[in-house]
Parts: structure tokens; C-alpha cells; sequence
């Protein structure tokens, strides 16, 4: 008897197959090409939404979790945060049995900043009530993003899957404007003109200075995956999209820092291709077009990052200081605006740990409080609360 053929050629039928997977794959995008929105050319982004005052004169450091219960049988995965209307801080994550598993749900939690703890966490979404609300199928949620708006409107946004995997994925939007006491009911964010474009959301969106929103996403579709920003109205309507670099850029999830009312700077996570570095855009027409994304100095293994200005000016972002896995979170400075860095803290430093730590959020309270989220083995949420004196001081 011969032995068997481990390679073989396809045959017609399933070449056939296969090619019309691909084509139906790229539709999405082909079909943006015609019916893409436009972007304003006249677009300012505003300063910061409260003034940042001095917090305590000297450092402050602390550490805990948002609930300090780990099991087995449960795991969480990317977090994010916003301020309430009411002023509270509320966060968010997944949480089920595992990624992608039928009973992930979307959870959060409010910070009680006088107790200096978190409240027990509720469930905001489930697969089933997403489902009933959007109308369709799906299989799975993911990734969600809180943002508060001007108005004290806080928008949930979130990713949901309903075939395939991350590649077919839709961002989908709720919101509150009673600070979390009742949510609007889910609807389908149309970021291109089909459902199940391969569209997600990881970092922290920023307003225009016309009260409209911009939401960084990003387009999974493994290594032709690329980075966009979505402008969308007070009602959650896209109006606007850029393309951040281009289908060679390699960048995914951008993080954005803004800085003034035409400039900001993008941060993306570099997708699987040497030689595995943060790399950094910039545009200084408010969004509308950005610069071709260079490598940084900051290594990264494909794995989420995050940005943000500190008051006195300097970049701050925490990130996985490796090429290889995720079994350390460090904290590097910047002073000139992301050109060249320098490490100055290890939040988490394992190389123990097989699940490692990940996913890390930003959010800079109006009294300087910087506050930390990042998974932490797949188990928990962590929460770190500093100050720029603290940072100024772990250099």
C-alpha cells in the first residue's frame, strides 16, 4: 500500500470554495471604497474636558483588584473606563468561561473613591440580551469601551460576533444619561455599509470640538488588519472615517493621545510582523489625514497598549516590554512627544506566569489621579492608583 499523501492539491470544487471565502471576506472593504464618508477637512479637537489641578504634593501609589475573587473557572479580559455624569468612575470588562465562550458577558463596576474600593460588579450586557436588542444572531461579545461625553452622556460601546470569528465582527453602542441607572437599548454601529465588516474597539475614543465623537477601531483581518477613526454624532451615527496609516502599516488597536486642536498622536500594536515595535502616526488636521505609522523604540509581543499626557506634558504608556510574550507590564516617559522613551516602572514582572498581563487602560482623573486597569492572568482586574509626583519619583 503507498503511503498517504499529507499534501495534496485541492480539488476544483473546494479551490472553488476557497476562493469565494476570500472574495467575500474583502467585500467589506471593497464596498467602503464606494460608499466610504466623508471626513470634515475642518475639524479642531477641544482641550481637555475639566482642567487638570494638582493633586497631593507628594507621591501616591496604591494597588488593589476590582474584585478580588480568581477561579478557575472564570476569565476576564479588557478592561476600560469612564467617568460618570455623576462623577464616579465606572469600569468595564468581559467575563465567562473563556474568550469567545456563549456565556461571556460584559460586566462593570463603580469606584467608591471615599471607601477607596470598588462596588460589587453587575452584568451590563449578556449574548442573549445583546441579541434581542440588535435583532440578529450572535455567538459572541467582546471587547467593550466607555466613553462620557460633553452632554454627561456615557456611551458603551462593545463587539459582537455573530459568524465566523473576530474577522466578522460588528461594534455595537448603548449609552446613559441618568449615570448608569437605566441604558439605552443595543444598536449596531454602521461602520461600513454590511454587517459583520471585521470591526472592533480597544482604546479610549476623545471628542471633537463639535461634540462629535471620535472612536478608534481597527479591522481584523489577521495580517491585513488595519487601524481607522470613526467620527460619529450625538446619536451614534457614523458621519466620518479616516484610514490610520495604511494596508502595510501593521498597526492594530490604536491608542490616541490628543493634544491640541489639530494635533494628536497615535500608538498601534504591531501585528505579528518584525521587528515588533509600538509604532507611532500623527496628524495635525484634527484627524483627517495621518502620517505613514514608523517603529518605535518600544518593544511589543501583539499585544494591546496604552497612551495618554500627563500634565506637565509628558507621554506616559504602559505596555509589554517583550517580543515574545506577555509576562511583564512596564511604564516608559516621553518627553518629546513619543520620539524617544524612557522606562521608568515594572508593574508586573513573571516570567512564571503562562497567562501573563495584558490589555492595560488609562483614564486621568480631573484632580490628577491617574488610574491603571490591565488584566492580570486572565483571573482578575487589576487597578493601580498613582500621581504625577509618583511617576516623577519611580524614574
Amino acid at each position: 500500500m503507498s503511503a498517504l499523501r499529507l499534501f495534496h492539491k485541492p480539488s476544483n470544487a473546494v479551490s472553488g470554495i476557497l476562493s469565494l471565502l476570500c472574495l467575500a471576506a474583502f467585500v467589506p472593504v471593497f464596498l467602503e471604497t464606494l460608499f466610504r464618508p466623508s471626513a470634515s477637512a475642518d475639524i479642531e479637537i477641544p482641550a481637555d474636558t475639566c482642567p487638570v489641578r494638582p493633586g497631593p504634593a507628594g507621591p501616591f501609589h496604591s494597588a488593589g483588584f476590582i474584585e478580588d475573587i480568581e477561579s478557575d473557572e472564570v476569565s476576564v479580559h479588557s478592561a476600560t473606563m469612564a467617568r460618570l455624569g455623576n462623577g464616579k468612575l465606572l469600569a468595564a470588562w468581559f467575563e465567562g468561561s473563556h474568550e469567545g465562550a456563549p456565556d461571556v458577558a460584559i460586566h462593570a463596576a463603580a469606584w467608591d473613591k471615599a471607601a477607596k474600593r470598588w462596588l460589587p460588579p453587575m452584568v451590563l450586557v449578556t449574548r442573549e440580551k445583546a441579541q434581542a436588542e440588535i435583532g440578529r444572531f450572535i455567538r459572541k461579545i467582546g471587547n467593550p469601551v466607555l466613553f462620557t461625553d460633553h452632554r454627561k452622556r456615557t456611551w458603551l460601546f462593545f463587539v459582537t460576533v455573530t459568524i465566523g470569528g473576530w474577522s466578522g465582527s460588528d461594534v455595537n453602542f448603548k449609552y446613559t444619561d441618568d449615570s448608569g441607572k437605566t441604558w439605552s437599548p443595543a444598536k449596531r454601529l454602521k461602520t461600513a455599509p454590511i454587517p459583520h465588516s471585521g470591526t472592533l474597539v480597544r482604546g479610549n475614543p476623545f471628542e471633537f470640538a463639535d461634540g462629535s465623537i471620535a472612536l478608534p477601531v481597527y479591522r481584523e483581518y489577521g495580517r491585513f488588519s488595519f487601524s481607522e477613526l470613526v467620527r460619529i454624532n450625538s446619536e451614534g451615527e457614523v458621519i466620518g472615517k479616516v484610514r490610520i496609516g495604511d494596508s502595510n502599516s501593521r498597526g492594530m488597536q490604536p491608542s490616541i493621545v490628543a493634544l491640541d486642536g489639530k494635533n494628536a498622536i497615535g500608538f498601534l500594536r504591531p501585528r505579528g510582523e518584525e521587528p515588533m515595535r509600538i509604532m507611532r502616526t500623527t496628524t495635525d488636521n484634527g484627524g483627517v489625514t495621518w502620517t505613514l505609522p514608523t517603529d518605535t523604540e518600544l518593544r511589543n509581543p501583539d499585544a494591546g497598549v496604552a497612551a495618554m499626557r500627563l500634565a506637565s506634558g509628558s507621554l506616559m504608556m504602559v505596555y509589554n516590554d517583550s517580543v515574545l510574550d506577555r509576562n511583564n507590564l512596564r511604564m516608559s516617559v516621553s518627553n518629546d512627544l513619543g520620539a524617544t522613551w524612557r522606562q521608568v516602572y515594572s508593574f508586573e514582572d513573571d516570567v512564571l506566569s503562562e497567562a501573563g498581563y495584558s490589555y492595560p487602560n488609562l483614564y486621568q482623573n480631573c484632580d490628577g489621579e491617574v488610574h491603571l486597569l490591565y488584566t492580570w492572568r486572565r483571573k482578575k482586574i487589576k487597578h493601580i492608583v498613582f500621581n504625577a509626583s509618583w511617576v516623577n519619583s519611580a524614574r
